[in-house]
């Protein structure tokens, strides 16, 4: 947390926030409108700085793709032979991930 694009983040929004015209909220048409544009802008950098990061209880360094799609097998069949298969992958995967560091 609280990392230099995190910061970078928050400063830019709130740059783009306090330029938004609030001195005329006289009913709720315009807090309408201002809150429509306060939506727009969030979402809008949110998509700009957010990215899709898939987060398990094995989100290690060696986790890979292949990880990802045996696991989803195996949660989908329920088979024990899927399992097997799945601990096995990831076996081989933690040995050369680590061989390569070593």
């Amino acid at each position: 947390m609280n990392s230099k694009e995190e910061k970078e983040f928050i400063n830019k929004l709130r740059n783009k926030i306090s330029n938004i015209d609030t001195t005329n909220i006289l009913n709720s048409d315009t807090l309408e409108c201002v809150t429509q544009e306060f939506a727009i802008i969030a979402e809008d950098f949110w998509n700009k700085y957010s990215k899709l990061i898939n987060i398990t209880k094995y989100s290690k360094e060696w986790w890979n793709k292949e990880c990802n799609r045996n696991l989803a097998t195996y949660q989908a069949s329920r088979r024990k032979r899927d399992w097997i298969n799945y601990k096995k992958m990831v076996r081989m995967v933690k040995q050369v991930f680590f061989d390569n560091r070593i």
